[in-house]
Formats: C-alpha cells, structure tokens, sequence
C-alpha cells in the first residue's frame, strides 16, 4: 500500500509538472500570432501605379558616360520615387518620366532635365565642384533628385484627374429656323477698262470730237472709291484767218479719284476730280506770200476739272457710260498774228472747256458690281 500511495503521488507530479510546461508555449504562441496580426496590419497599402515600371534616362556629354558611383548613388534615391534608370542601349518597357544630361564645365557640371510629357519646360541647374568628390557627386544626385520629384507628382496629377467629358454635339438648326441674313455681301476690288468718245470745247468758236481710253482700281469698300487713268485724242481743228492757215491739237492726261455717292442694281451715279495736262500744238499750213510764217510750236498745259458719271448695265461685265464734265485750263494759250497795223488775235484756248462722253466700261479683274466710268474724254 504504501509503494503504491508513492506512484500515485509521483504520477500527479508528473502530470502538473507537464501542465507547467505546456502553458508558457501557449503564451508565447498567442503572444507570436498577436504580433503577426499586427505586422500583417502594417504593412502599407500596394500601390496600383507601382505595377507599370518607370524610368528616368541619363546621358553625358562626355565619352567616359556617368560615373558608375554617381549612378548608384542616384539610382538609390530615385528608388525613393520607384523609379528606375534606364540602362544604355535598351529600350525600357515603361515610359520616361524624365531625361537627365549632365554636361562638365569649368566650375563643376550643368545639369538639363527635360520632361517626358510635352509642354514641360527643362531644369537647368548648375552644380560647383568643391574639394571632396564624393560630396560633389552626392550633390549632383540630390539635385537631380529634387529636378525630378515635381515631374513625377505632375504625372501623378495627370493620371489622377479624370478625363474631360466629351463635348455635346450641337442639334443641327433647320434650315426653316435660320433667319436670312440682312448684310449686304462685300463687294471685291476690280480693275475696269472703257473707252468714250463725245464732244469737247476748245475756244470760245471752236470745238472738235475727243477719244479718250480709260483704266481704273475700284476698291470694294462704301461708296467704292477708285483711282483712274486716262490718255485721250482730239481730232485736230483747222483753223483760218486773214488768209493764214493752221492745224491745231490736243493730247489730254488725266489722273482721277472718284467715288460713287449713289447706287442702284443696275444704275450708279459717280462724281470724280481730276487734274493732268493738255499736250497742246499749233502748225501753221499756208498764209499768203508776204507774211511769213513761224514753225510749229508744242506746249504742255496743267488742268484740274470734275466730271459727273452714269454707268448703266447692259450685261455682267459690260456697262454703257454716259459722263459730262469741265476743264478748268490754268494757263491758256494764245496765238497772234504780226503785221504793220499791229498785232491781231489768230486762236487762243478757252480757260474753262465743257466736255461731254458716251462709251463703254468693262469689268476685266474681280467681280462685276456697280461700278462707275467716266471721267475726262
């Protein structure tokens, strides 16, 4: 009995002794799985954007290319920004966010970074050389690090924002609803060429037939003012007196500005200044044997007049012109004829010399509208 009440007790010990053991590993496994809980709650958030792979480009000016340290150091600090550098002479599988030169200079290095996106304007940043070249080099990285970061938060931005909505298509109005336009379509420049003929004054006794060709620019805008010019013919006048014989002519030139005050589909009024000179000439023919004649004489004049014009429509580009006028001669000229009993009048031009002109006017250059002809014969 008393061998048996001794295993009894060492079997109870045994059994708390294993009950003392278990719960100091079922402590440590609560106190493990706590923690891994929160380990698992920790970790941030997988970044959807880290899935596409992207890269920033380096190049040199020099043929020695970058610095291996350099480019590690840098390649650490744009891990920051998970981005990668692209190796020389592959193509990256993802898109540049950025292209870095570095360039040597006499002071240190000149850094360009240049976008990937469009429209961005480059960095450009000098770095001096000092003492220590690891610092010079760790200078470099952090400087083109600090480039770098507003290209990629502007690539952040742009991926963030949403797209524009598309842009309503405008209803088509019918053609029912538009009401007709009022605005008379402007009328276009045009070069206009037309021919008269009709009756001019010379003197006070005396008139003849004048032909007169004319070649003008009418402008298209309000009251479409022109600028013309005319080279004219008068068929010479016989001229006697006192048995003495002459032939006198006259050779108008015209330079003219008009406008047109009053129009009409097919009718237009024009008023018109003008201003040349009247090539004039007197070439005595016979005379009786005691009076001796002169040779012929030539002289130039200036003129200044005004003529009022019609035109009317006949077809597209043709128009029939009637037109009436005046020259004001500002120096007339007088021929006298010398004898014993003194000096007598033979011809003189008249100061002011009425003028009338039928032709035609034809629209050679632009669209044919109301345009004017007239002028000087």
């Amino acid at each position: 009995m008393a061998v048996a009440a001794r295993e009894l007790s060492a079997g109870a010990g045994s059994t708390t002794l294993r009950r003392r053991r278990i719960l100091p590993r079922a402590a440590l496994a609560l106190v493990w799985l706590a923690s891994s809980g929160r380990a698992h709650a920790e970790l941030p958030a997988v970044d959807e954007h880290r899935e596409t792979r992207r890269f920033v480009k380096l190049e040199a000016s020099g043929t020695d290319g970058i610095d291996p340290e350099l480019e590690a150091t840098l390649a650490e600090l744009l891990g920051r920004l998970h981005l990668e550098i692209a190796q020389p002479g592959a193509e990256p599988d993802g898109p540049i966010v950025a292209r870095v030169r570095v360039e040597s200079s006499d002071r240190g290095a000149v850094l360009t970074v240049e976008s990937g996106r469009p429209g961005v304007m480059p960095v450009r940043r000098e770095v001096v050389r000092g003492d220590s070249t690891s610092v010079f080099r760790e200078t470099l990285a952090h400087v083109i690090l600090g480039a770098i970061e507003p290209l990629v938060e502007l690539d952040a931005h742009a991926e963030r924002a949403p797209a524009p909505p598309p842009e309503p298509t405008p209803e088509p109005i019918p053609a029912s609803d538009v009401p007709p336009s009022t605005d008379r379509p402007r009328d276009t420049a045009r070069v206009t060429i037309g021919a008269l003929a009709g009756p001019r004054l010379l003197a006070s006794d005396r008139a003849s037939v004048a032909f007169d060709g004319v070649a003008r620019l009418i402008l298209g805008a309000s009251m479409h003012p022109s600028i013309g010019f005319h080279a004219g013919y008068v068929l010479p006048a016989q001229l006697s007196s006192g048995g003495v014989n002459a032939t006198f002519g006259l050779v108008p030139i015209r330079l003219e500005v008009a406008i047109e005050p009053v129009a009409w589909k097919r009718v237009a009024l024009e008023t018109a200044l003008l201003g040349g000179i009247d090539v004039v000439s007197l070439s005595p023919t016979s005379a009786p044997s005691f009076v001796q004649l002169e040779p012929s004489s030539t002289r130039v004049q200036p003129t200044l007049g005004a003529a009022v014009a019609g035109r009317f429509q006949f077809f597209p580009s043709v128009y029939l012109i009637v037109t009436t006028g005046a020259d004001f001669d500002m120096a007339p000229r007088r021929w006298d004829v010398n004898s014993e009993s003194g000096r007598s009048a033979f011809f003189e031009t008249a100061r002011l010399r009425p003028y009338a002109a039928l032709g035609l006017d034809w629209t050679m250059v632009g669209a044919p509208t109301a345009a004017t002809g007239g002028g000087s014969p």
